[in-house]
């Protein structure tokens, strides 16, 4: 792919992620219009480097990490652990990226939304009654009747921190 190419998918990247963290910290939710158009870009900038069609892997590439992205969280999702825009979000990172970066997004997003939950578990004094609610979701039992609703993080935020240190660890600004 084109460097011109890499830096415009990068540029569009940085956006995504600042947007989408700016939107979900604020107002708890990611709008369609800021996941929508940049999966479709990153489709487009990758299929218009040749795609499937001159035998290199950009397009393939940009729909495996779409796919992955919106895979890994589509469970969470759909037990209502996390908004669509969230979804939406991973997807657009992979369709922006390529598969491989998504992988280092996704885990280093895992870790700082890990980080993000344990604080504000800490933060709240709900961090003995969030550790057996996630150890009862582990083992796939429903909460108890008097538990009080869970504690949410904006996970916009934390996908859009792991994308940047992702983006860092790639440019090795950091080791």
């Amino acid at each position: 792919m084109p460097e011109d190419t890499v830096a415009a998918l990068t540029a569009l990247l940085l956006a995504l992620i600042a947007i989408a963290a700016v939107f979900d910290a604020s107002k708890g939710r990611i709008p369609d219009w800021v996941t929508l158009p940049a999966i479709g870009a990153g489709l487009a900038l990758s299929g218009a480097e040749g795609g499937f069609a001159a035998g290199r892997p950009c397009l393939q590439d940009a729909l495996l990490g779409a796919a992955l992205g919106a895979g890994i969280l589509a469970l969470p999702w759909a037990v209502g652990g996390m908004g669509a825009g969230d979804v939406k979000l991973m997807a657009a990172v992979g369709a922006l990226s390529g598969l491989a970066f998504t992988v280092r997004a996704a885990l280093l997003s895992a870790l700082v939304g890990a980080a993000m939950a344990l604080c504000v578990a800490i933060w709240t004094g709900r961090f003995g009654e969030t550790m057996s609610r996630t150890i009862r979701a582990a083992a796939l039992r429903s909460p108890h009747e008097s538990d009080r609703p869970p504690l949410t993080i904006p996970f916009g935020l934390a996908i859009s921190l792991g994308a940047a240190w992702a983006i860092l660890l790639d440019l090795k600004v950091i080791p």
